[in-house]
């Protein structure tokens, strides 16, 4: 039986890159979503600007680094010890 050594498929590089909403992970930019209706129904629509401006920071990050706001999330809602 004759064996294959250099066989390969191309894959195509959207089956490689993770799911980004907006240019933010899908979890940070559900967040932001969120607490922008509840400020803005809580304070003000100027809220939109502050927001905006979360949101422009949040991509600058996730520009050099998709997984930073995922990793920071999960960071965030770990506890630091676990009692047995």
């Amino acid at each position: 039986m004759r064996e294959i050594q250099d066989y390969s498929i191309p894959v195509h590089r959207s089956l490689l890159a993770n799911d980004m909403l907006l240019g933010i992970g899908t979890n940070a930019a559900i967040i932001l979503l969120v607490v922008t209706v509840l400020a803005v129904n809580m304070i003000g629509l100027w809220f939109l600007l502050v927001s905006v401006g979360i949101y422009f920071v949040l991509r600058i990050l996730c520009k050099e680094d998709p997984y930073l706001l995922e990793i920071t999330l999960n960071n965030l809602l770990e506890q630091d010890v676990y009692y047995g």
